[in-house]
């Protein structure tokens, strides 16, 4: 499955849609890091500067990089709904689902708001480190979440055709990735901090990865779309062919 994924994925890589729009994310990405950066050197100077607005953080869920990435997420959802709309494939409209799951999540900040609820329950963490309760609480949250977009994705998987489950697991690889820098180091953000800069370098490597991950995602579908949709315009310009007489 490996290798037909890797074959299916490579002219849909080096088409120019791919190319166009992964270049224009992850210039914006630089951006946004760049920004982020001159933002934390400013705050700690103490500089009464432009960009020392904390929405210039990538750690602000209320700044402009937070913002940043709906506009990304929603261009996956409506990108893969409209690989739904040329093939008719369920995968699609699983996948649709779950990345509008991500944008409500984060919009909402659902996982953060149930885990505070969660960690109510789960006060014997702090034994653990500090803040352990709303760590595991995000987590279990996470967990749950996961588990149902698992079992949407396994369910439309089983009844997409054999291109489209290879194409669909390129995204379920990107999500599981994105699971990684929002689950996996924000634990070990949670454990390990106890200091300004690591919670400065963790917050960096979780948003900033999450940054680059919604990007690729949002290219991929993207020009899958388009590769799609082109197919199926090709497909419906072919006139039937005659039926013979008996």
């Amino acid at each position: 499955m490996a290798a037909g994924m890797v074959m299916e994925l490579r002219p849909v890589l080096s088409s120019r849609p791919m190319l166009a729009a992964l270049a224009l994310f992850l210039a914006l990405d630089l951006g946004v890091l760049l920004i982020h950066a001159a933002h934390v050197l400013a705050e700690y100077q103490g500089l009464s500067v432009w960009v020392a607005d904390p929405r210039f953080s990538i750690e602000n869920d209320e700044g402009y990089g937070e913002r940043y990435e709906y506009v990304k997420t929603a261009c996956c959802v409506l990108a893969l709904g409209g690989c739904w709309a040329a093939t008719r494939q369920p995968l699609y409209v699983a996948l649709a689902a779950i990345f509008t799951f991500v944008l409500m999540d984060n919009a909402l900040q659902i996982h953060e708001s149930v885990g505070h609820r969660a960690a109510a329950h789960l006060g014997a963490g702090e034994a653990v480190f500090e803040g352990a309760a709303q760590a595991l609480g995000e987590v279990a949250v996470f967990a749950a979440a996961g588990l149902a977009a698992l079992a949407l994705f396994a369910l439309a998987f089983r009844r997409s055709g054999l291109r489209h489950r290879r194409l669909g697991l390129a995204f379920l690889l990107l999500l599981l990735g994105l699971g990684g820098f929002g689950i996996g180091v924000d634990l070990l953000h949670a454990a390990l901090s106890g200091s300004r800069r690591l919670d400065r370098l963790f917050g960096f490597i979780e948003d900033g990865g999450e940054l680059v991950i919604l990007s690729l995602a949002a290219a991929l579908a993207i020009a899958l779309r388009a590769r799609l949709a082109g197919g199926a315009r090709r497909e419906a310009a072919v006139p039937a062919a005659p039926r013979r007489a008996d």
